[in-house]
């Protein structure tokens, strides 16, 4: 049987060509399937949706309230959030010059302080309050008196480390000008008493 080259020739293009569209139908189809089982992890997925949010605080209502409030006095040694959250760690060497006269310093100040946080910080918040018409009740006042307890070490030691010339009487004075502007500050955000 005879066959003509232009034809054999022909027919073998055409025998490429549907191998070649064989091929990208098979990697296509694979194609296919990735997408539907992307799909499906997809739908498979619980809808959530936002509507429009309008804040309204003042109809907030508070059941719990737990944690630590910044009420303007903050330690600015550059902790991070993360390490502030694993709580104090290396608190008897916080700083490469902290050296023995520096703590016996920070321990003078700082039993002057717990004395000072103990007894006339309630008293001065309530004053304080009534002074700005402001309704303060007794957990507010414990609660700003705790939150001012636990950032007190920071704000010694970091006055301590940089400004190592000043006395024991000059940290404990800055320190406590530094609370009462704190507990200023939160009196003033402090929602006002009816009349």
């Amino acid at each position: 049987m005879y066959t003509d080259p232009y034809v054999e020739s022909y027919l073998l293009q055409v025998s490429e060509y549907l191998k070649q569209q064989y091929e990208k139908i098979v990697e296509l189809e694979r194609e296919i399937v990735t997408l539907r089982q992307g799909l499906e992890e997809l739908q498979m997925r619980p809808p959530f949706h936002i509507d429009k949010m309008e804040y309204k605080f003042d109809q907030l209502k508070i059941e719990t309230l737990e944690g630590t409030l910044n009420i303007g006095i903050s330690p600015e040694n550059g902790r991070t959030l993360k390490e502030i959250s694993l709580g104090k760690q290396n608190l008897t060497n916080p700083h490469p010059d902290w050296d023995e006269e520096k703590e016996k310093r920070f321990r003078e100040v700082k039993e002057e302080m717990d004395r000072f946080l103990k007894e006339e910080i309630p008293p001065r918040i309530i004053a304080l309050a009534k002074e700005a018409k402001q309704k303060i009740d007794p957990f507010a006042v414990s609660f700003i008196t705790e939150d001012l307890k636990n950032q007190v070490e920071d704000r010694l030691r970091h006055y301590i480390l940089i400004h190592p010339e000043w006395t024991a009487e000059k940290v404990t004075t800055k320190t406590k000008e530094d609370l009462m502007q704190a507990v200023r500050d939160f009196i003033a955000i402090w929602p006002k008493m009816e009349e």
